[in-house]
């Protein structure tokens, strides 16, 4: 959905501004929605279940029941610069909410649930990816200091060695070049490895399974170029990692990499098997300090599985 504005709410814990989408956007007609006016024209404000909203919220009436307006829902700062929280969908794009960055969808199954907006992209294991626009691939491959949050729930029986999480490998001029959070070993423990042109190399491992049948909520950040930078926190808290390439990450990427595959095995450039796995709420942004522990739990308590 395209946001177009924001309505400023304060709460005991200090203002906090809620996302104004445009109206006609997916979603729009439902009834758990507030429509307001901007100065960019009518837009809306989805509700969710009080039940949902745990923290300081507003309460409103509508047809279905008492609703809120959670004002904690993402838990996520002024810092993010893309977000994809998978809305139903009729085609192969998938929306991105912030700057319109959408992305394609080829081969995914868009699955409903109890996910942030009710639907998440589901891969089968055979031929399903998710392509990313250019804009958040240049992002990725040249920002030192980021974060990345998604919800993920790939299958364990289907976990086979460098099974894809998220990420890309550069399949045209240097396929040494990788973004990626993988299944490296194939056990459910999750690699995080980011790699140049050059040789370079920064990844960290998580010491203990993460895939293991269940939704998790996955959280990445990187405050500087070496793995020692690296944090990984799954279901809002850091986890133990362990420094697998303890070199740093120079930067050096080629400028015709390939655009980045979500839910797709792209080892050393090359697409093969497709990992299996639900994948929601993705989203991206970038680092003056690294995210707080309240703001990463935070973001887990909003999913709607938590």
């Amino acid at each position: 959905m395209a946001q177009i504005g924001t309505v400023k709410v304060e709460t005991a814990g200090g203002p906090v501004e809620l996302p104004v989408y445009e109206l006609g956007d997916s979603g729009s007609n439902r009834v758990e929605a507030f429509r307001v006016q901007t100065a960019s024209g009518p837009g809306f404000v989805p509700l969710t279940e009080v039940s949902a909203a745990d923290r300081p919220y507003l309460r409103v009436q509508t047809a279905n029941g008492v609703k809120a307006f959670d004002t904690s829902a993402s838990g996520i700062p002024d810092s993010a610069l893309y977000r994809y929280p998978i809305f139903e969908r009729s085609s192969s794009t998938i929306e991105e909410s912030i700057n319109n960055e959408d992305a394609t969808a080829n081969g995914t199954t868009n699955v409903s649930g109890n996910w942030i907006e009710g639907y998440a992209e589901s891969g089968d294991g055979s031929s399903g990816y998710i392509e990313s626009p250019a804009a958040l691939a240049t992002w990725l491959e040249t920002t030192q200091n980021q974060w990345v949050a998604m919800t993920i729930n790939p299958d364990p029986s289907a976990s086979v060695q460098n099974d894809t999480i998220f990420g890309f490998a550069d399949t045209g001029v240097d396929p040494t070049e990788e973004w990626n959070i993988t299944d490296i070993d194939g056990d459910g423990r999750l690699r995080w490895r980011i790699a140049g042109s050059d040789g370079s190399i920064a990844d960290i491992q998580t010491d203990n399974v993460v895939i293991d049948g269940n939704p998790h909520r996955l959280l990445v950040q990187r405050s500087g170029p070496s793995a020692s930078d690296m944090e990984i926190s799954v279901d809002g808290g850091e986890v133990d990692t362990s420094v697998l390439s303890s070199g740093t990450f120079n930067g050096a990427y080629d400028s015709t990499n390939s655009l980045p595959y979500w839910l797709a095995s792209h080892l050393n450039g090359s697409p093969g098997r497709h990992l299996q796995s639900i994948i929601d709420n993705l989203i991206f942004g970038q680092l003056g300090t690294t995210l707080s522990a309240s703001q990463i739990q935070d973001d887990y308590d909003a999913q709607p599985w938590s």
